[in-house]
């Protein structure tokens, strides 16, 4: 396995919106998934970001929640 240089950009970890894309759901969804404990998020300097470890950890269990916890009504 070849190192990346240190010109090149390894992403370990993404933004809740970017994650949110990246599994083509809204970032209230995500929200929801996260609320539901279904996605862990870390907190890096006051930001929560998940890891792209955690994204496939995700959908290497099949991306399913049984249930989401409920949008408050909007």
């Amino acid at each position: 396995m070849r190192m990346p240089s240190p010109d090149q950009h390894l992403v370990v970890a993404l933004p809740r919106a970017a994650a949110a894309r990246v599994l083509r759901v809204s970032l209230r969804t995500l929200e929801r998934l996260i609320q539901a404990g279904a996605i862990k998020t870390v907190l890096v300097s006051r930001r929560r970001l998940v890891t792209v470890k955690e994204l496939n950890r995700f959908l290497a269990e099949g991306g399913y929640v049984e249930e989401l916890p409920e949008h408050g009504g909007r």
